[in-house]
């Protein structure tokens, strides 16, 4: 602080007789020194007591601002890291006055005693401080110029707020209605006479208000509960813990690198020293988490194409239209709100650099309207929702998976030949880039950009971890007996069965893993920041090889629990707790970047480098992420789920369908709890078979059966759902276009009857049928061969009658009791809603 009084104070004293006003009012700030202590202090003394002491100290902006006459300034003397000082000086000093003091104070610094000045200062910051010109910053005076409120702000604060009015509404009417449904339930004494005026002439079931439910899909109530849902698979149940862990992780390795390069920092000079500590590759190595989101989108992207498309090149434009439609509104919301907003959200000194992570949206928001934003502008990636890279390589991922799934049916080889050839495509296009631009490992490195901008954001980089996914979802698809025909994967299969190799497995890929993290300690060890310690050629070893190393030790960590191993590892990450973490997580990666951005620059004291400050900040900052991604799931991404599964009319290729003159197609649900017999029922009814030792199912399964009804041949496709795979995406391609649903109970199972109306539930929200009172549901109730039992008919013909007279049957699969008698209802039942349906139809078209 001494050496920068002297420096203002002469070059004031030997300027005051000739020189501008500016440095005859700095000259008196800063001999105002002594009298900042008083009991009242003039203006120049508050003006010297609001001004930074040393470097990189942020002085006090608030108050520098809020007294007259006075602008806060910033003299930047290097921008990553920053370095700098803070000056609370008079309104009439401009740039130029503040760079030619300043040029001036360096000259007068370098011309003194070098063992001084590497006192002050350590020899690279002193180097890049000798060949560096100042900049000179008015933080408020630039927010008040370019910061004014546009047109596009104010439609977007009156979007979110006509959004959180929609919501406010829907979910007042999802209250009032489950209310009036509770007094229903309790009002069920007056069944009887219900009935009765049901029967009435006059009395006429009206068509559900359109209005009303498209305020409901807004309801938060309704949402919460979608959100609160967990997938009951145990093999891929913790795939929500592992999706929540990678992004908390990437959220850390962020908020070190704002910390490290773009923060204001108390203790800069000791940065050489502080990055030469083993804990930080825990920081840096964050960035790898991205490669367990690809491995899993592999896997589940390649495993629905797998379980709906069979083949038919038709459903696969339709697939990729619907991924789109699902995605791209959150993707497109996120984008305006932040473009539009982000520039008001914040303040403090360092907020001229407010709207920097959104500079390009003006000219390149587009790109992520249709995912192009990794190659726009220039081959680079848009800095327009920077971290968007990641949504784009996913989705033109998931369009190289179409041909590799329509290939695997036809040729399993083949398709894992391509699996092959994609790692190495990534490895390959890696070593060039890396060779070509001279990439570094160490994302703080001079180059950096060129990093992120060839290298990182790049599908055909990034493509082994993905790859390394499909192979996962081969692997899974043929374990759940669908595809016996691959013998790479029955061989890995049986190879995982064997304990001893099993455990190798995983113990091998944790040692790829943690080596591909650790070894890149040494890149970022550097005493000079130049890091440099690394020849070319080591870093493009490393930069080609490390997805294939670090995508082969996720696989080897991941398949033996996806298989069904190591369930006392498995079962505390497929914990319920994890499930809207999980699914927060794509709105929470959507968003971490810009809240991030918008916490770290707002700062208005300079922070202290240390690990702790860092896992405290990253802590915090993780809460807040998914604290504003809640709202962004509740009315934004789940209501626009619901919205286009409304209008997209998406079937499963029916396989198998009756191709015979004059038949009539008839589709039918089965819903029911793992475990209750549905695939022992059906298997009863189509092949009077029963297997004791029946598998449970794994995936959705069509069952086909040609009737003669009323002299009409019917052919009846039955889909048999799997109790634990409820995945959003999937229900949606089957419950539409459903002529009738059955629910299937254990009567030895209170649990599974419980869990009738929730299936029901779940049904109307998603199939949405035009009316949904007169929908035809059927309750079966299995395994009355059986002695003991949970549940009364009498309770659950109750029940029935009470929730919209459903039809109840008892049979035995076992047994083939009752069965031949229940599909002739079915039949019936399904046969009447699709007249109706048609009736309905060609009425509403007159």
């Amino acid at each position: 602080m001494k050496i920068l009084c002297k420096i203002f104070i002469s070059l004031s004293i030997a300027w005051a007789s000739n020189v501008t006003l500016c440095f005859q009012e700095l000259a008196l700030v800063f001999k105002s020194a002594p009298n900042s202590f008083e009991t009242d202090p003039d203006r120049y003394s508050k003006m010297f007591t609001y001004t930074g002491k040393s470097l990189n100290d942020l002085g006090r902006y608030d108050d520098c601002e809020a007294l007259s006459d006075t602008k806060y300034t910033l003299i930047e003397i290097i921008r990553h890291p920053f370095v700098g000082y803070s000056v609370c000086g008079p309104s009439i000093c401009s740039e130029e006055n503040y760079i030619e003091i300043i040029n001036d104070a360096i000259n007068s610094f370098f011309n003194t005693d070098p063992i001084k000045q590497s006192l002050f200062l350590p020899g690279t910051l002193r180097e890049t401080i000798k060949n560096t010109s100042a900049v000179i910053h008015f933080p408020h005076t630039y927010v008040e110029k370019h910061f004014k409120i546009t047109a596009g702000a104010t439609f977007m604060i009156l979007f979110c707020v006509f959004i959180g009015l929609i919501g406010i509404t829907g979910t007042a009417i999802d209250i009032i209605q489950s209310v009036k449904e509770e007094e229903n339930e309790l009002g069920s004494e007056y069944s009887e006479l219900r009935d009765l005026n049901d029967k009435s002439p006059i009395n006429v079931k009206r068509k559900k208000s359109r209005i009303r439910e498209f305020l409901l899909n807004f309801s938060a109530k309704r949402n919460a509960k979608i959100l609160m849902k967990a997938n009951d698979d145990e093999n891929l149940k913790f795939f929500d813990f592992v999706r929540w862990v990678s992004v908390c992780w990437l959220i850390v390795a962020t908020v070190a690198y704002y910390f490290f390069n773009n923060s204001v920092l108390a203790n800069v000079m000791k940065l050489e020293q502080l990055l030469d500590k083993d804990e930080n590759i825990v920081f840096f190595s964050g960035l790898y988490s991205l490669d367990t989101l690809f491995w899993i989108s592999g896997f589940t992207f390649t495993l629905f194409l797998l379980y709906f498309c069979e083949g038919d090149h038709k459903y696969y434009f339709k697939a990729i239209f619907s991924e789109y439609a699902l995605k791209a509104p959150i993707f497109l919301s996120a984008t305006l709100f932040f473009w539009s907003l982000q520039k008001y959200i914040g303040q403090g000194p360092l907020w001229y650099q407010g709207n920097e992570i959104n500079d390009e949206c003006n000219d390149y928001w587009w790109s992520n309207a249709i995912y192009v934003n990794n190659f726009v502008p220039d081959f680079k990636f848009t800095r327009c929702l920077s971290n968007g890279y990641y949504l784009a390589c996913e989705m033109q991922f998931f369009i190289i998976t179409l041909p590799i799934v329509w290939i695997y049916k036809k040729s399993y080889k083949i398709a894992w030949l391509f699996i092959s050839v994609l790692s190495a495509i990534g490895v390959t296009s890696a070593a060039i880039i890396a060779s070509h631009y001279n990439l570094n490992v160490v994302v703080l490195a001079e180059n950096y950009h060129d990093y992120f901008d060839y290298y990182f954001s790049k599908p055909y980089c990034r493509v082994p971890s993905y790859a390394f996914g499909i192979g996962g979802a081969f692997i899974y698809y043929t374990k759940c007996n669908y595809q016996k025909r691959d013998r790479i994967a029955e061989q890995i299969i049986k190879y995982f069965e064997n304990r001893y190799i099993r455990w190798g497995a995983v113990l091998f890929g944790l040692f790829l893993w943690t080596f591909i993290i650790d070894i890149q300690y040494s890149a970022y060890k550097d005493d000079d920041y130049q890091f440099d310690n690394w020849t070319q050629g080591q870093n493009v070893a490393y930069i080609a090889s490390c997805k294939v190393v670090n995508a082969t030790g996720i696989s080897l960590m991941g398949l033996p629990l996806i298989l069904g191993h190591f369930t006392y590892f498995r079962y505390p990450m497929s914990l319920q707790m994890w499930a809207p973490l999980g699914k927060l997580t794509y709105c929470a990666y959507l968003i971490h970047l810009n809240i991030i951005d918008i916490i770290m620059k707002s700062q208005k004291s300079s922070l202290y480098l240390q690990k702790l400050n860092i896992y405290w900040y990253s802590i915090a900052l993780i809460g807040i992420v998914y604290i504003f991604a809640v709202p962004f799931a509740l009315f934004v991404e789940i209501p626009l789920y619901n919205f286009l599964s409304y209008k997209l009319k998406s079937k499963p290729i029916k396989k198998k369908q009756s191709k015979k003159a004059n038949t009539t197609n008839l589709k039918i649900l089965v819903l029911g709890n793992s475990k209750v017999g549905k695939t022992s029922l059906l298997n009863q009814y189509i092949n009077k078979k029963f297997d004791l030792d029946q598998d449970e199912t794994d995936y959705a399964e069509l069952f086909i059966k040609d009737v003669v009804l009323d002299g009409n041949s019917i052919c009846l496709n039955i889909w048999d759902i799997p109790g634990h795979q409820r995945y959003l995406s999937f229900e949606l391609a089957f419950y539409r276009d459903t002529d009738c649903c059955v629910i299937v109970y254990d009567i030895n199972s209170d649990k599974s009857f419980q869990a009738i109306k929730d299936w029901k539930e779940e049904f109307l929200n998603v199939a949405k049928p035009e009316f949904p009172e007169e929908f035809p549901f059927i309750i079966i109730g299995n395994k009355i061969d059986v002695e003991h039992r949970d549940v009364s008919y009498d309770d659950a013909l109750e029940w029935c009658k009470g929730d919209g007279e459903m039809n109840l049957f008892e049979v035995s699969a076992k047994e083939a009791t009752n069965i031949e008698k229940v599909f002739q209802v079915i039949s019936e039942k399904a046969l009447h809603h699709m007249e109706k349906q048609l009736k309905t139809s060609l009425n509403s078209n007159q």
